[in-house]
C-alpha cells in the first residue's frame, strides 16, 4: 500500500495495478500505467448497462455522453493525486455491484464484495465511504444477515485504515476538528459539488480550476438540488419495491454524497466554493450519471418518457460538447506543464514546478528509488530534443509586454508572471512555448499556458486558442541554485525548436 503525509491519498488499487504491469511487462511504463486507469474509468460503462437494462436505450446514451466528457481532464494528468480518484471510483462500482447482483447472498459471493471494500478503502481516503454505501444497499435489500457481516468488516477496514494515521499532523486531518466551523458553506459547497462538472465561465467555456466567492447564481447549486431529490425519491420507491439495480445506483450515490463531504471538510474556507476542480469531477461525473437513472426510473411508467428522454440527451450531449472543447487547451497547457517538467527532471534531476508537476514528481519519487528508476518507463516528450536541436534566433519571436517576479523575504515562493499577447496561437499538442530561465550555469524550463478564445471568437473562428500566452508560476526559493536568470522565450514544434537570445527579464536567487 503507498501512502504519504496526506490523509486521503492512499493507492492500493494503483500498487496492484503497477504490480500486474510490471509482472507482464517487466517495466513500468506510466502511459501504460495511465492507459489502464483509463480503462478502468470507462469499465464503469459496464455497470451502467447492467443496472438501466430495462430503460429506453437513450438514456444509456446520454449517460455514456456525462461519463466520456473531459470534464475531469486532472485525474489524467495529475499522476498521483488524480489517478487515485478513477481508481476508487471503480472499486465502489465493484463492491455494491457485487453486493446488489444476486437476490440472496452467500458466503461465496459476500466476501469478495469485503474484499472489494477493503482494496476501495485504502485506494483513497473517501474509500472509507464504501461501508456506509454497502450498509444501505444491504438495508434496502433488506439482507439483515449480510448486513450484521458487512459492519464488522465496516469497523475492521475503518479501525486499519486510521489505525496508523495521525490526523492532526495531516494537512486534511487537522481540519476535521473545526467540522462544524462555516456550517452553512460546507453544506452548500456539498450540495454544488454534486454537479460540480456542470460549472464553467460562460465568456470562453472554460473548465479550469477556480475557487470563485459564494453566490447563488452558479446553476451547479440547483442542478445539485435536484439531484439530491431525484436521489431520496428512487430511494423511497427502490425500498418499497426492493429493485436491486436502483438500489445498486442510490448506493453509489451515497458514496459520492459522502465524498463531496470529505472533500469540503478537508478544504473548505469561508465564503467560497472549493469544489470546482477538475480532479474532483470523477465524483461529479457519476452524480450527473446516476441523476439521468434516477430520472429515467421515475418517468419509466410515465406517458411521456420518451420526451424526458430526449430532453435529458440534449443536457447531457451539450454537457459533453462543452467539456471537450473546454478541456482541448487544457490538455495542451496541461501537457506543456508535464513536458517542462520532464526536461528539467531529464537535465536538473528535478521536476522544479510546483503543485501540479510536483504530484508527478511526487508519483515517480513514492513508487520508484534511485535503484528502481532503471525500470521506469517515462512518457517521451520531443520538448527536450527540440531544445537540443535548437537555433538561436529572434525571428518569429515577439516581445512580452509583462514581465515581473514578486520576490518577499517571508514567502518562500518567487512568483514569475509573464505576458505575451501577440505569440502565434498553438492548435496542436506537438508545438508550444516555454519560457528559459539561464543562468551561467543551469538551465530551467517554466510552462506557459495558452490564451483561451472567447465564447464568441470560438463560435465565429471554430478554434479554442488564440495568440499569445502567460507564465504564472511560483517556483520554491530553495530548488534552484543561487545565481541570476535571464528569462528567455522558447518556441518548440515536435522535434524542432527556436531560442530568442534576447532577455525577457531577470530573476535572482540568492
Amino acid at each position: 500500500m503507498i501512502s504519504n503525509n496526506f490523509v486521503e491519498h492512499k493507492l492500493l488499487f494503483f500498487t496492484i495495478l503497477v504490480s500486474i504491469l510490471y509482472g507482464i511487462t517487466g517495466k513500468i511504463s506510466l502511459p501504460l500505467f495511465a492507459l489502464s486507469a483509463g480503462l478502468a474509468w470507462t469499465s464503469i460503462f459496464f455497470f451502467y448497462q447492467r443496472w438501466i437494462k430495462s430503460f429506453p436505450r437513450i438514456w444509456l446514451l446520454s449517460i455514456t455522453f456525462v461519463l466520456v466528457s473531459l470534464a475531469s481532464y486532472q485525474a489524467i494528468f495529475w499522476t498521483m493525486a488524480g489517478l487515485q480518484h478513477l481508481g476508487v471510483t471503480f472499486m465502489c462500482f465493484l463492491t455494491i455491484y457485487l453486493l446488489c447482483k444476486v437476490e440472496k447472498l452467500s458466503v461465496y459471493s459476500f466476501l469478495p464484495a469485503v474484499v472489494a471494500g477493503m482494496i476501495c478503502t485504502f485506494s483513497s481516503g473517501n474509500g472509507m465511504a464504501i461501508w456506509p454505501a454497502g450498509f444501505l444497499a444491504l438495508l434496502l435489500l433488506k439482507n439483515y444477515k449480510a448486513l450484521m457481516g458487512w459492519v464488522v468488516s465496516s469497523a475492521l477496514g475503518i479501525g486499519l485504515y486510521l489505525s496508523h494515521v495521525t490526523l492532526k499532523e495531516t494537512p486534511s486531518g487537522s481540519k476535521i476538528s473545526g467540522i462544524f466551523d462555516n456550517l452553512p458553506t460546507k453544506i452548500l459547497n456539498i450540495i454544488t459539488g454534486l454537479a460540480g462538472a456542470t460549472y464553467f465561465d460562460y465568456s470562453s467555456l472554460d473548465l479550469s480550476d477556480s475557487e470563485p466567492v459564494i453566490s447563488f447564481f452558479y446553476p451547479a447549486i440547483y442542478i445539485g438540488l435536484f439531484i439530491i431529490i431525484c436521489f431520496i425519491l428512487v430511494l423511497l420507491k427502490a425500498y418499497q419495491r426492493t429493485d436491486r439495480d436502483a438500489i445498486a445506483v442510490v448506493s453509489v450515490s451515497l458514496f459520492m454524497f459522502i465524498t463531496f463531504a470529505f472533500i469540503t471538510i478537508g478544504r473548505s474556507s469561508e465564503g467560497i466554493f472549493v469544489i470546482f476542480k477538475s480532479r474532483y469531477y470523477p465524483y461529479s461525473i457519476i452524480a450527473l450519471a446516476n441523476m439521468l437513472f434516477c430520472v429515467a426510473y421515475l418517468t419509466y411508467n410515465n406517458r411521456n418518457k420518451h420526451i424526458f428522454a430526449y430532453v435529458f440527451l440534449v443536457f447531457s450531449s451539450l454537457l459533453w460538447g462543452v467539456c471537450q472543447f473546454s478541456s482541448y487547451i487544457n490538455l495542451l497547457n496541461q501537457r506543456n506543464l508535464l513536458s517542462t517538467g520532464y526536461i528539467n527532471f531529464m537535465v536538473n534531476k528535478n521536476w522544479i514546478i510546483y503543485q501540479p508537476s510536483a504530484f508527478y514528481e511526487n508519483y515517480y519519487n513514492t513508487f520508484f528509488n534511485q535503484e528502481k528508476a532503471p525500470l521506469v518507463t517515462l512518457p517521451k516528450y520531443d520538448i527536450l530534443t527540440a531544445f537540443q536541436n535548437k537555433k538561436i534566433t529572434n525571428q518569429g519571436f515577439h516581445k512580452c509586454l509583462l514581465v515581473r517576479s514578486n520576490n518577499s523575504f517571508n514567502n518562500p515562493f518567487i512568483s514569475v508572471h509573464v505576458y505575451n499577447g501577440e505569440a502565434p496561437g498553438i492548435f496542436k499538442k506537438d508545438e508550444g512555448y516555454a519560457i528559459v530561465m539561464a543562468s551561467e550555469m543551469d538551465t530551467i524550463f517554466l510552462p506557459t499556458q495558452l490564451l483561451r478564445n472567447s465564447l464568441k471568437q470560438l463560435l465565429l473562428t471554430g478554434k479554442v486558442t488564440r495568440k499569445g500566452y502567460v507564465v504564472n508560476t511560483p517556483l520554491r526559493k530553495g530548488s534552484f541554485p543561487e545565481g541570476t536568470y535571464q528569462l528567455h522565450q522558447f518556441y518548440f514544434n515536435n522535434q524542432e525548436g527556436r531560442l530568442n537570445p534576447q532577455s525577457e527579464g531577470t530573476i535572482h536567487f540568492q
